[in-house]
């Protein structure tokens, strides 16, 4: 039953991020954030991937052992490009933002005299108060939609359908632990890329504590949970554990940050 979670996992990594969004009013007004001064220039995890960052919190580069990630941006869109080590074998998307957002991306087969061969693609708009609201994606002839349920500035809960397999996530936080760096922790935090800081919409308010997931294809159902902790400098964050528990087993993995000078 493992490969239900993996599935889904999988599939919102290669779509980047794939929610929709069911962003609601509360009476407890959002939390207004003050971000810090000192700016976030690199983060290492335990399990070998580096993320490096440009002055205005953009993701530029990742590396691991077995892959490379590269980001050029524009002033419509965002090309980013996976290479996989020791293999001439590189996948490019190109996002295409208005207004500051990401709004569509294409999947790049290749380039041939500068122009790119189009093959799948992601639509992505946003709601009232700003926040990721729709993401529909069409990757190798599969339809996948998610969503995305924003309260007072953060993800409450992730759902998604990709041809059957249904996944679920729930998130709790605790109004201490604020977002306010000058990145977006995507993919430690919600199991995607970290992409774009904020082009997809207003940032989340708070770092959540933990969350559940549940995968379920027809009968089957499987679950997993993490815990976040978080250890800090002063104000500044300086490293996040995440402890996941899945199938009877636990994974930590633990994420450096490093600031500029």
């Amino acid at each position: 039953m493992k490969h239900i979670l993996n599935y889904g996992l999988m599939v919102a990594m290669v779509a980047a991020v794939t929610f929709t969004s069911c962003s609601k009013d509360n009476e407890e007004d959002e939390i207004e954030l003050s971000i810090l001064p000192k700016k976030v220039t690199k983060i290492e995890s335990s399990n070998q991937f580096t993320y490096e960052f440009d002055s205005d919190g953009r993701i530029f580069k990742t590396t691991n052992a077995f892959y490379s990630t590269t980001y050029q941006y524009t002033n419509n869109s965002v090309i980013v490009s996976y290479a996989i080590m020791d293999i001439n074998d590189t996948t490019i998307i190109q996002f295409e933002t208005k207004n500051g957002r990401i709004t569509s991306a294409k999947y790049l087969e290749s380039i041939d005299d500068g122009v790119y061969k189009e093959t799948d693609k992601m639509e992505y708009s946003y709601s009232a108060d700003g926040y990721l609201s729709t993401m529909e994606s069409t990757i190798e002839g599969i339809f996948f939609k998610s969503n995305y349920c924003v309260e007072n500035g953060v993800v409450k809960s992730i759902s998604g359908d990709d041809d059957g397999i249904v996944i679920s996530s729930k998130f709790t936080y605790n109004s201490k632990i604020l977002n306010n760096l000058n990145i977006n922790l995507w993919y430690v935090l919600y199991n995607t890329e970290p992409l774009f800081g904020d082009k997809l919409g207003k940032r989340f308010v708070q770092l959540p504590t933990s969350y559940t997931a549940v995968g379920k294809d027809g009968e089957e159902e499987e679950s997993m949970s993490c815990d976040f902790s978080y250890e800090y400098d002063g104000d500044y964050l300086k490293k996040i554990t995440s402890i996941i528990s899945y199938d009877g087993e636990t994974e930590t993995t633990t994420y450096e940050i490093f600031y500029e000078e």
